[in-house]
């Protein structure tokens, strides 16, 4: 890896350890670990707690995940390098850390890691990434210039995560449901993020910018509205689970969404940051209804 300035040219290193963390950062290192945090859970939720037999398949799947998600990141940063210089100057791009062309090319590497790594898996995997990868590219090209157009595909990405795992491991009941749950909070979420990012995103037509900040969050709060009402499906009527784990933690996570509703008004980035959390709070809530 080489630092480098605006102008695609090295500059020199101040250490290396400075430019680990900011292609870390660049990649979202946290969002692409919880991809395979997803793959992992909602398989061992799938397949009732017991998935040595389907390992040869989850581990290549979560790397895939990985793979996705890094890439996703890293273009969306080449993408937005000049909005990010007013709404997110610390990153490595308008910082003159890494180059466009340096994050883009680490961008199409991760892309290609991942479509080898699911065609190893079966043909429908190698679909699901194609397919992951097809739309965020469209994303970044076409679809952020369309209000809300953009939230519903990235938040829905979190979705395609886990129908990849199912799509993995064959098991598609419980994963379909928890696709269902991860798109709505993150589409939400994304809605929520415009809004935080509504001062420096001038060259886009985001959903605060075209019908105004209280109406934003009005259907933010819709969607999360939609999420709470569906999130006791699992343990009735469908009797996915029978203990008390799964109503406890996902009652937990359920009231955590109702208090992002309520903060996003005042401070749109910490709830945003909490609704990530939730996400984590209703995996748990499907593997802990595995066991208890």
């Amino acid at each position: 890896m080489h630092p480098a300035d605006n102008t695609d040219s090295p500059a020199p290193a101040n250490s290396f350890f400075r430019l680990l963390v900011a292609f870390k950062r660049t990649m979202r290192i946290g969002n692409c670990l919880m991809g395979i945090l997803i793959v992992f859970i909602g398989s061992f939720a799938a397949l009732g707690g017991d998935f040595s037999e389907q390992l040869h398949n989850i581990v290549p799947a979560s790397l895939v995940a990985f793979f996705l998600m890094a890439g996703g990141n890293m273009l969306n940063d080449v993408s937005d390098a000049e909005i990010d210089r007013k709404t997110h100057p610390k990153r490595a791009i308008p910082r003159g850390i890494f180059t466009r062309r340096f994050v883009l090319l680490w961008a199409l590497a991760f892309y290609a890691a991942a479509l080898f790594l699911a065609a190893l898996i079966n043909p429908l995997c190698f679909l699901f990434a194609l397919g992951g990868e097809l739309l965020l590219v469209m994303y970044e090209l076409f679809l952020k210039r369309y209000p809300g157009v953009g939230n519903v595909v990235i938040g829905s990405l979190v979705g395609c995560v886990f129908l990849g795992a199912a799509a993995a491991i064959g098991r598609w009941r419980v994963l379909l449901f928890l696709a269902l749950l991860g798109s709505l909070i993150n589409i939400a979420r994304e809605m929520i993020k415009d809004v935080e990012d509504m001062e420096g995103d001038t060259d886009r037509a985001t959903l605060p910018r075209k019908v105004g900040v209280k109406a934003t969050l009005g259907i933010a709060a819709a969607v999360l509205a939609v999420n709470v009402a569906v999130s006791p499906l699992p343990y009735y009527p469908l009797e996915m689970f029978s203990g008390y784990g799964y109503p406890v933690l996902i009652g937990i996570t359920d009231a955590m969404v109702i208090y992002c509703i309520v903060l996003s008004r005042r401070d749109a980035e910490k709830s945003q940051h909490l609704l990530k959390f939730a996400m984590l709070l209703a995996l748990l809530a499907f593997l802990l209804g595995t066991w208890v």
